[in-house]
């Protein structure tokens, strides 16, 4: 899917994300600190089971269970030589779930090691870590990019580099706040607006921070703010997705508003 497309695409629509995946596996028997895409791997049909159901109850887009699916978080498991192997049988598998009926997104994440000067990571590092797996997750015919639960706004931007650098499918960035409405590093939603934007993101949102109401604060301040064609909530609550959504609609429609009275009134 072409960026082009795919802003028609939310323009046209509604759309609706998946959710609560690593709840769902849980329940299904995955265990507490097994690496996740090795136990999707061993148990095939969980996944398959579970993102056909998502698509049977209205998601447009599912999320491939290749969140941690980075050469740093394998290398904990000792699987980073498996990488290529793990990132595109994952990907097939959210691809046989939903056939032709939804998208299927690339999912990225951090990788657990903190840039310098906080960590030891440096930032052309992590842009050769994330490069190499987009690069795997682009050629598994994933057809568009998530990087979630993001709570460092440099890593962001090395992931959204990184893609960008080897793919030209759309990408979608959400970050994760704290009731402070910032970012574990600080970070207040705007400002990530404003950086992300600027880097050529299709669209930004929250996820995974307080609550589907509290959320709603944060896109608000980011509506203020933004350029973007679409800002996403994933949320467990489909209705808190909507909300969100025509809020945003309505704010961009008062926007339009003001600058023809302002036009009328020069």
């Amino acid at each position: 899917m072409t960026r082009e497309e795919f802003r028609k695409y939310i323009r046209e629509n509604i759309v609706i994300l998946d959710g609560a995946t690593g709840t769902n596996l849980m329940a299904a028997g995955m265990p507490v600190g097994v690496c996740p895409e090795e136990w999707v791997m061993e148990h095939p049909q969980v996944i398959l089971d579970l993102q056909k159901a998502y698509v049977d109850n209205g998601t447009n887009i599912v999320y491939a269970p290749t969140f941690t699916g980075n050469r740093i978080k394998l290398l904990e498991y000792g699987l980073q030589e498996k990488i290529n192997e793990i990132n595109t049988t994952l990907v097939g598998l959210s691809k046989q779930a939903v056939g032709d009926r939804a998208l299927v997104a690339a999912d990225m994440t951090m990788t657990g090691r903190q840039l310098f000067p906080l960590g030891d990571l440096m930032f052309e590092e992590l842009l050769e870590v994330y490069k190499e797996q987009a690069r795997i997750l682009d050629e598994a015919g994933a057809d568009v990019f998530v990087v979630e639960t993001m709570m460092s706004l440099q890593e962001c931007r090395a992931a959204v580099l990184a893609i960008k650098e080897v793919s030209d499918l759309p990408i979608m960035v959400t970050l994760t706040y704290n009731e402070d409405g910032r970012t574990l590093f600080g970070t207040p939603p705007e400002t990530a607006v404003v950086v992300l934007q600027s880097l050529g993101v299709d669209a930004i949102g929250v996820n995974c921070s307080t609550g589907p109401a509290e959320m709603i604060a944060l896109v608000e301040k980011m509506a203020e703010y933004s350029t973007c064609l679409l800002y996403t909530l994933r949320a467990h609550e489909t209705d808190s997705y909507i909300v969100c959504r025509l809020l945003l609609e309505k704010k961009k429609k008062e926007k339009k508003k003001k600058k023809k009275h302002s036009t009328h009134e020069e």
